[in-house]
């Protein structure tokens, strides 16, 4: 899924989210569809959001729990 975000909250997550990372994200969900150059039906989610917000990245110098 692609997700847009602009603007300055878009600047503030620049340095905390990389490709991959989990985040939860709102937004408006678009459907698009379109044919590759061989001919090929191609669809894809695209989310242009209004929030979002880094999940699972550990704080450094946190014990882990299960860590006795």
């Amino acid at each position: 899924m692609r997700v847009s975000l602009f603007g300055e909250k878009a600047e503030d997550l620049v340095a905390k989210l990389t490709k991959g990372a989990q985040a939860y994200c709102e937004g408006k969900l678009t459907l698009n569809t379109w044919q590759t150059a061989e001919g090929a039906e191609c669809s894809g989610l695209n989310l242009l959001a209004w929030t979002v917000q880094p999940v699972g990245i550990a704080s450094i110098g946190r014990r882990d729990p299960g860590s006795g």
